[in-house]
């Protein structure tokens, strides 16, 4: 998958993009494990992104919780 490629690259401009979008990816697939772990994996900044990705994960963990 081309997010995991850019992901594989480490420390780039896109990580966090692609760690959001991996995720959102997986939770489409059903696989909410690896999306928490990707979401939870996106880098801590004052960027919309990482604004995001935790919002998502605050809901995906809520809703594993019911």
């Amino acid at each position: 998958m081309l997010y995991e490629s850019v992901i594989a690259l480490g420390d780039s401009p896109y990580l966090a993009e692609a760690r959001y979008y991996l995720a959102k990816a997986l939770l489409r697939s059903g696989d909410t494990e690896a999306a928490l772990r990707e979401l939870r994996a996106v880098p801590a900044a004052d960027t919309a992104v990482a604004a995001s990705a935790s919002a998502l994960a605050d809901s995906v963990g809520s809703l594993r919780k019911r």
